[in-house]
């Protein structure tokens, strides 16, 4: 018995053999308690403590960055860095960029009309009251002060329903705003040309936009511009896929927040061309 106890310990035991009657007296060896702050990193001096782990990982990260900034040649290297320590900026609209007036401060009330030719009514009627809507939606959205179009447009139906440029200071006397602005719709179509089972969204047109005078004198031509829209520029939907109605919404909603971009600061990523 005591001659299998020996070989189950393996050949070049420096322990002795344990045989009948013989107590067994093991004690393990046990590794000394290290408090976190006393432990160190192998090779180093360096305690590696929570805390110091933390600054470790942040100087990395730091390292990382500065590499990274290393690699962008001249303003590039301070853009990207801005991005990515505070995110990114926001665009100045063309009208705060002409005028050096932000909308969204809500100082300034801001009336939408829109308007498009027959032909574009004659396929869909409310495009005109649709575009004022989703435009003065958007603009309100961003803090922008926005009057009632709809008032404006019973306003003008009194009127005959015809309104032009000379029609703009009596609008914007009889509602109290500061600035109009008119979208005015050359065309506005959802088809392809001889494809109408292909959806693609087209329009075009001109953006004005107009101040009243203070002293209650003419109104004046601020900022304009023409406007083009095309979506999905390279690849028309198909009617298989989605409704002529949704499209068309989608669409709309595009185009509205495309027009918007020109009077409410946006960031790059959602600029819509």
């Amino acid at each position: 018995m005591g001659q299998r106890s020996a070989n189950r310990r393996g050949n070049g035991d420096a322990g002795p053999a344990v045989g009948a009657g013989t107590a067994l007296n093991y004690t393990p060896r046990m590794r000394p308690f290290q408090s976190p702050s006393d432990r160190r990193v192998p090779g180093t001096g360096i305690a590696r403590g929570p805390s110091t782990l933390r600054r470790l990982t942040l100087a990395g990260l730091f390292s990382l960055t500065g590499l990274l900034m290393l690699g962008l040649p001249g303003c590039g290297l301070f853009v990207t860095g801005g991005r990515m320590l505070f995110g990114d900026p926001a665009e100045t609209p063309p009208f705060e960029a002409v005028t050096d007036v932000d909308l969204t401060d809500g100082d300034h009330t801001v009336l939408v009309l829109a308007t498009s030719p027959e032909l574009v009514k004659a396929k869909f009627p409310e495009v005109d009251q649709e575009v004022m809507r989703r435009v003065s939606r958007r603009l309100r959205s961003a803090g922008v002060d926005v009057a009632l179009g709809d008032r404006v447009l019973d306003w003008v139906e009194e009127r005959g329903g015809v309104w032009s440029e000379s029609h703009l200071g009596p609008i914007a006397e009889e509602f109290d705003v500061d600035y109009i602005i008119v979208i005015e719709l050359d065309r506005f179509d959802w088809h392809m040309p001889h494809s109408p089972d292909l959806l693609q969204g087209n329009s075009g047109g001109w953006i004005r936009a107009y101040g009243a005078s203070e002293d209650g004198g003419p109104i004046a031509h601020v900022m304009g511009g023409k406007f083009e829209s095309v979506y999905p520029e390279h690849r028309p939907e198909s009617t298989l896929n989605v409704t002529e109605k949704v499209f068309r919404e989608r669409y709309l909603d595009r185009m509205c927040t495309q027009a918007s971009q020109r009077f409410i600061p946006f960031h790059q990523r959602d600029t819509v061309l």
